[in-house]
């Protein structure tokens, strides 16, 4: 490692270029939820399959970024800037595809599987950040550092406990997700004091889908491609490896340590 490399580490380059999706992000965010100044919200964007049919194209791509009152606007855009703040991967066109894929995965969910979607309508980003944090905690459980590929062990201290929240964390919101699913409430429903219209719960496990499926895209396309940049001696990462293999490799680990 040079001298230019040590002053500024190559993580905080990748993270320091996200300027351009925060004024994207935050102008949606701003624009579409000017309403909830007054107590209202914005129904022109609000996603109504009607509607679409109708010819209004721009709901499917705006809804997740339209809120019906301030509490639903703060806990989904909370959630959702803090885990793309979180992600490690180093492409912005592949962060907004995750972006995208969560969201569109979230819609997908929520138009096989909820009823009376003609009139209560999709909004919120909910379903995108179920995505995202699934997506995270699979960067967290490969160890991916945003610089090199990582080795096969994890070893003790900081990797490790990096591995195990990551486990811990895709468990958690797989099981969140298959639980609003089965039951067709979210979470401490009762709890929002009707402050979340009505949860579309469906719609999480579409984003949680969706952010496994780009993740396990993202590994397949890496293959191969990683053979001339992996350090010496690294004949084995996560990016040359099947999503199957590489999660028997780690309970392999885990179970000889």
């Amino acid at each position: 490692m040079n001298l230019t490399e040590r002053a500024v580490p190559p993580r905080r380059i990748a993270k320091s270029s996200r300027s351009p999706e925060w004024v994207l992000f935050g102008t949606l965010l701003v624009l579409f939820n000017v309403p909830l100044l007054w107590g209202g919200w914005l129904h022109s964007m609000v996603f109504f399959p009607e509607a679409v049919r109708n010819g209004e194209w721009w709901r499917v791509v705006l809804h997740p970024f339209v809120h019906l009152t301030w509490y639903h606007f703060l806990l989904d855009a909370g959630a959702f800037c803090v885990l793309y703040a979180g992600l490690e991967e180093e492409s912005r066109g592949r962060r907004l595809l995750v972006v995208a894929a969560c969201a569109m995965g979230s819609l997908a969910m929520a138009l096989v599987a909820a009823p009376g979607l003609d009139t209560l309508g999709l909004c919120g980003l909910s379903g995108t950040a179920h995505g995202l944090m699934a997506f995270s905690a699979l960067e967290a459980v490969s160890g991916r550092d945003g610089r090199n590929p990582p080795q096969p062990s994890v070893g003790k201290g900081g990797s490790a406990s990096c591995c195990w929240a990551g486990w811990a964390s895709f468990g958690a919101v797989v099981a969140k997700s298959a639980v609003e699913a089965w039951t067709g409430e979210v979470f401490f429903q009762s709890l929002h004091f009707g402050l979340m219209g009505s949860p579309v719960a469906v719609c999480h496990g579409g984003g949680v889908l969706a952010g496994i499926s780009m993740f396990a895209l993202f590994m397949k396309r890496r293959r191969g491609k990683s053979a001339g940049t992996n350090r010496p001696g690294a004949s084995w990462s996560y990016q040359t490896a099947t999503p199957a293999a590489y999660v028997r490799l780690k309970f392999r680990q885990r179970a000889s340590t």
